[in-house]
């Protein structure tokens, strides 16, 4: 039974976020302090090299704390340093850049309570606020980790979430130090079983130039997708794994020594053979790692 929430922490990853980190943590102060919540608002300001710092430090806010890095380790390693101080059991996260509703975390608290142990904020609009390009990056992610995870997944990046900071902690080792920190922690609660719920909510354009690299933050999120099913299920991946080499070699591979062309049909299912061969061992060594590390963070 999901324990009734009574207390938060609300952490806020800011870096060079300027023109919109005072209104944010003033917005999440005052809906919170309208909740019957013990709460704690923690920033952490990730070696930000603009006016970020002068204004944070220039905050009276009563129930925040500042953390600071001495220079930029990522969003999601921003997120992990407010784990490690945050007091309360429940977390609450909120990206600093004013871009997110602070109205939907009331209704979003009150989603957990009925045991929930992730509430995310499902931006309603986000397509009209998305760039071309940034749209199909989203939605090649998107299906991807629908098509292999589950077609539950309502919003895989969503940075407004509400979430039980036991179920969270128990990821720690392998959550992902960039902007795919929330992409992996949809994966791994989504793998593990844990209970997710979605609140819709409107997303607005951000001040500001977004730090977001839309094609190394995808191809981050593929590979923490991949993690977290072999990891779960390494079943499941070996079993996309022969699905993707039977149509992309064992096939070809035929229709080229029905045309005639052996030798090359050949080289190809051995070019195809030393690829999943080697991805295997990757995968395989991965794991290993994997479970090395929290066996040995078990016993600690």
């Amino acid at each position: 039974m999901t324990p009734r929430i009574t207390e938060i922490s609300f952490i806020i990853p800011a870096f060079n976020e300027q023109d919109a980190i005072v209104e944010t943590i003033l917005s999440v102060d005052n809906v919170l302090k309208n909740m019957e919540l013990q709460y704690e608002i923690i920033v952490v300001n990730d070696g930000s090299t603009d006016s970020t710092t002068r204004l944070l430090n220039e905050q009276s806010v009563d129930r925040m704390e500042l953390l600071e890095h001495p220079i930029n380790a990522g969003y999601g390693a921003a997120i992990k340093t407010g784990l490690l101080h945050a007091k309360y059991s429940w977390i609450g996260l909120i990206d600093a850049d004013g871009s997110y509703d602070v109205s939907a975390i009331r209704p979003m608290v009150q989603t957990a309570q009925q045991g929930f142990d992730m509430v995310v904020a499902k931006r309603e609009n986000i397509r009209e606020t998305d760039s071309f390009f940034k749209h199909i990056y989203r939605r090649t992610v998107e299906f991807f980790i629908r098509l292999v995870i589950s077609n539950k997944i309502r919003d895989t990046n969503s940075g407004l979430r509400i979430i039980r900071k036991e179920a969270l902690m128990e990821f720690f080792l392998f959550l992902c130090s960039s902007f795919s920190f929330t992409t992996s922690v949809t994966v791994l609660f989504s793998e593990k079983g844990f209970f997710i719920a979605y609140v819709p909510s409107n997303y607005n354009n951000r001040p500001g130039t977004s730090k977001i690299k839309n094609f190394r933050d995808s191809i981050i999120a593929l590979l923490m997708v991949i993690q977290g099913i072999t990891y779960f299920n390494p079943i499941k991946f070996f079993f996309l794994l022969v699905i993707v080499f039977v149509l992309f070699f064992c096939m070809p591979a035929m229709i080229l020594a029905w045309a005639g062309m052996q030798t090359l049909s050949l080289y190809y299912m051995l070019f195809g053979i030393v690829i999943a061969l080697l991805i295997a061992i990757g995968v395989l060594g991965d794991i290993i790692r994997v479970s090395g590390i929290q066996g040995r963070h078990t016993k600690e």
